[in-house]
């Protein structure tokens, strides 16, 4: 998750932003809650806007040997 929180305008009229990246060891499917309790803690320090968020799901399991599709089924031999 990438929050940003811009700070007040520095002299020459350019707003100064501070990327913050965060990572959560949560369950899967709790982003977004997350995301809203870690905004909700940085507002107090200026404006913030979420940027991204990602999700590392674990991989599923593939089998192994299959070869992807197979020809059309032959003639039967007696």
């Amino acid at each position: 998750m990438a929050l940003t929180c811009p700070f007040p305008r520095s002299r020459k009229g350019a707003g100064e932003v501070l990327t913050i990246v965060v990572q959560v060891d949560a369950p899967p499917g709790q982003a977004i809650g997350i995301k809203e309790a870690v905004a909700m803690r940085l507002e107090p320090l200026g404006g913030v806007q979420v940027v991204s968020i990602t999700e590392d799901t674990p991989e599923q399991m593939h089998v192994a040997g299959y070869g992807g599709a197979q020809g059309p089924p032959g003639p039967r031999g007696g």
